[in-house]
């Protein structure tokens, strides 16, 4: 059988492919990306290479069946039923290459809706044009129509429940196009809950496993590679709440951090309250 990478390049259809031009404001491809303005896909900001590369995820990696693309230009968001579905993801996109912001699905059959939602011209997204005008505004000139592609009438602009009184989309397009989707689609259901004992054992497994040094005293923050492994007073923290058992290999000196919930505890159980005080707490 082949792999889920495999499947995706040989599957025969690739469609709807939208292409949005303009500045980017933000971008959302569900479980995968979520874009500032000026945020660059697949970036190494926060992950390293090879692992960054996600402009075609393995569908396993998508929460929800919604992809969105914002400029100062148009807003388009696009939405699929079936989650066996590859999305394509590029901003800027690269796989023509230009400069515009690429999504697109791959598979067998392909069942989808896209979403424009007009965006004035040639205003920064930040102008006070934007705020209390609607779409019969005449001040709104020239805009693309909300529209669908699937021979279904798409949802009115600027109409319907999921708009708060006095919001207009075109401010702030996403959490609209968010919203809609949801409405329109629902979620998937969430995974089953785990348990205390296997949440215990998976996070013991990850710190005395990938994230603990060849010292064995000493963690990292992150799985990969290049992230260095210390002994974070934190890290010895948890270890201890999670066994009941304060690490037997404690260093002279601990690192402040290693968490993004701190816990200071280990200072206090091995009688170093003085290096705590002293390290500025």
């Amino acid at each position: 059988m082949p792999t889920v990478d495999a499947a995706v390049r040989l599957a025969p259809l690739e469609g709807p492919v939208v292409r949005t031009s303009g500045t980017l404001r933000g971008g959302l491809l569900s479980g995968v990306e979520f874009l500032g303005p000026g945020d660059t896909a697949s970036s190494t900001v926060d992950i390293a290479e090879p692992d960054n590369r996600r402009f075609q995820p393995d569908p396993q990696w998508i929460t929800a069946p919604l992809a969105i693309f914002a400029t100062e230009k148009i807003a388009a968001a696009m939405l699929w039923n079936d989650m066996s579905l590859a999305p394509s993801f590029a901003s800027p996109n690269h796989l023509e290459p230009s400069a515009d912001h690429r999504m697109s699905l791959k598979g067998n059959e392909i069942d989808a809706i896209v979403r424009f939602l007009p965006v004035r011209r040639n205003v920064p997204a930040d102008s006070q044009f934007f705020q209390n005008r609607g779409p019969n505004d005449p001040a709104m000139g020239d805009t693309v129509n909300d529209t669908a592609v699937n021979d279904t009438p798409g949802p009115a602009p600027f109409a319907g429940p999921s708009v708060a009184p006095g919001d207009d989309p075109a401010d702030d397009p996403i959490p609209e196009l968010i919203r809609w989707g949801t409405v329109l689609r629902g979620l998937p259901p969430a995974p089953a809950f785990r348990d205390w004992e296997s949440q215990r054992a998976l996070s013991l497994g990850a710190l005395q496993g990938v994230l603990q040094g060849d010292d064995r005293m000493s963690w990292a923050y992150s799985a990969e590679p290049e992230s260095p492994r210390r002994a974070f007073a934190d890290t010895a923290s948890i270890l201890w709440r999670l066994t009941g058992k304060i690490p037997r290999f404690v260093p002279a000196t601990l690192t402040p951090g290693g968490s993004s919930i701190a816990d200071e505890t280990i200072y206090l159980l091995v009688g170093r309250a003085a290096e705590w005080r002293d390290a500025g707490n």
